[in-house]
C-alpha cells in the first residue's frame, strides 16, 4: 500500500512540476480587458402645452441642464470613440433643432453638437460620435446643457395633442490594462 502512495505521489509531483514549467506568469503583464458601457444621458417628453405660456404665447425654446458623473478612472481610459444615440419622435408640425452644450467642472464652455429633427417624424434614430479631439474634449466634460427650439410655423394649439420626445444613450469602451 505504501508503495503505491509513494508511486501516486511521485507521478504526481513530476506532471505539476512539468506543468508549472510550461507556464509564462509574464503574461500577465500584458493583460487588457476591453468593458463596453452604455449609459442612459437626456431624456425628456414634451407635448403642446410644453410650448405655451401662462398668456398663451408660443415659447420657442427650452433649455435644461444635466450633470454627467463618470469617474475619471472610467474618463481616462475610454478607447476609441464615444457614439451618442438620440431616438426620438415628432409629432409637430414643426422641425426641432437640439443643442447640445457641453460644459467642463468649471462651467467652462467646451464645444456644442445640433441636430435638427424634422416635422411629423416618427421613432427616428440618430448619432454623434466624439473622436480625435472631440473625445479629448469629450473626457473633460462635466454638464450638459440641451436646448431645444421649435421652428416657426403655425400657432402651436393648447388643445390639439402633439408630443415630441427624446430618448438619448451614450456607448463607449472602457480599455482596462495591467500596465
Amino acid at each position: 500500500m505504501f508503495k503505491y502512495s509513494f508511486l501516486l505521489f511521485f507521478f504526481l509531483v513530476i506532471s505539476l512540476s512539468s506543468c508549472l514549467k510550461e507556464v509564462d506568469f509574464s503574461q500577465t503583464d500584458d493583460f487588457q480587458l476591453i468593458q463596453p458601457i452604455d449609459m442612459p444621458f437626456v431624456y425628456f417628453d414634451f407635448n403642446q402645452t410644453n410650448f405655451i405660456d401662462a398668456q398663451n404665447n408660443e415659447i420657442q425654446s427650452i433649455t435644461d441642464e444635466t450633470f454627467i458623473r463618470i469617474g475619471s478612472d472610467v474618463r481616462t481610459n475610454i478607447r476609441d470613440k464615444v457614439e451618442l444615440e438620440i431616438n426620438t419622435f415628432n409629432s409637430f408640425d414643426r422641425d426641432f433643432t437640439l443643442q447640445f452644450g457641453f460644459y467642463d467642472v468649471n462651467n467652462v464652455f467646451l464645444f456644442q453638437k445640433s441636430i435638427v429633427i424634422s416635422a411629423q417624424s416618427s421613432n427616428t434614430t440618430q448619432f454623434i460620435v466624439f473622436e480625435g479631439e472631440d473625445l479629448n474634449l469629450f473626457q473633460l466634460m462635466y454638464k450638459v446643457e440641451t436646448k431645444v427650439t421649435m421652428s416657426t410655423g403655425a400657432p402651436v394649439q393648447s388643445n390639439v395633442n402633439q408630443s415630441f420626445s427624446l430618448k438619448s444613450a451614450l456607448h463607449f469602451n472602457i480599455n482596462y490594462t495591467s500596465n
